[in-house]
């Protein structure tokens, strides 16, 4: 198992958790958001992605290029951590990552902080009028607002669907969420689900650094 955990301020105020580790299997790999370690981190992977394949070098750069175009993304919309599934079954990839970031509560609702469960509330009606699949579940980080989701995934004209897990997640003493991004555009449905059920897992074992 691969853990890693990311600031939520510097430093947090008096009982705010001031990271948050997440707990993730082998075959999963974090790219650090920090622009002081992303380009090393993404580098490292590609060495270990592509090793012993030196004929694929137009791959390598354009797959580099655009995993620094999703960590920039990432960490310009409140990003904390960014990982990414390189497990394969036989020679096929699985696909699935994992996107953390920090958000506010949504607007038109109550604020945060106290009014946590009413602005899950808020966004739970939301989410329901949308036609997602949502519910209120236990995790690691406490009661959060699981939608599960379809999203676009790639460019069009050839994008396909993908299968999104979200878990909103009031930060403690803050007026803040913590959101969870899961998402896999695998199409079967036999590894699309078990691709679910690892998500649930993963959230229910984050947990709060304080």
């Amino acid at each position: 198992m691969a853990a890693q955990s990311g600031p939520l301020s510097q430093p947090p105020p008096p009982g705010r958790p001031r990271d948050v580790e997440v707990v993730a299997p082998e075959g999963w790999y974090a790219i650090d958001l920090d622009p002081k370690r992303t380009d090393r981190c993404i580098s490292v992977l590609m060495d270990r992605q592509f090793r012993g394949r030196d004929d694929l070098p137009h791959v390598k750069a354009d797959l580099a290029r655009a995993l620094r175009a999703r960590a920039v993304e990432a960490r310009n919309g409140g990003g904390l951590q960014f990982w990414l599934c390189l497990e394969l079954a036989g020679t096929l990839p699985l696909p699935a990552s994992l996107f953390i970031t920090v958000v506010g509560a949504p607007a038109g609702g109550p604020g945060g902080g106290e009014q946590a469960p009413e602005v899950l509330e808020v966004l739970r009606t939301r989410r329901v009028e949308r036609g997602d699949d949502v519910a209120l579940v236990e995790t690691g980080l406490g009661t959060a607002l699981r939608t599960r989701r379809l999203a676009a995934f790639g460019e069009p004209p050839e994008d396909l669907p993908a299968t999104v897990l979200d878990f909103h997640c009031p930060i403690p003493h803050s007026d803040k969420f913590l959101l969870l991004t899961f998402s896999t555009p695998i199409p079967v449905p036999q590894l699309r689900d078990a691709f679910v059920e690892l998500f649930d897992a993963m959230a229910g074992a984050a947990r709060w650094v304080q």
